[in-house]
């Protein structure tokens, strides 16, 4: 039970233990949540290591591409050192 209290004041830090439950059943009936959970015990969603699942892994993909080209479009390209 500690851990789980733990988990829930790392998730709302300013609730209440209860209220984070209360909060968390509430999300739980969601038709989202609920498909995602069916998804994911049918094993149509695959999950790695850290969590993530397939969409999540590209959009983060997405998003560090684009922080490469951002990156990039700030600093010139280096100087060629040999001719």
């Amino acid at each position: 039970m500690g851990r789980m209290e733990h988990w829930a004041h790392r998730l709302y830090p300013k609730l209440p233990f209860d209220d984070v439950m209360d909060r968390i059943a509430q999300l739980g009936k969601k038709m989202a949540v609920s498909t995602y959970v069916k998804k994911l015990r049918l094993g149509m969603v695959a999950v790695d290591p850290q969590g993530r699942g397939e969409d999540e892994k590209e959009n983060q993909e997405e998003e560090e591409d684009n922080a490469v080209r951002s990156v990039r479009s700030h600093f010139p390209p280096p100087a060629r050192l040999f001719f």
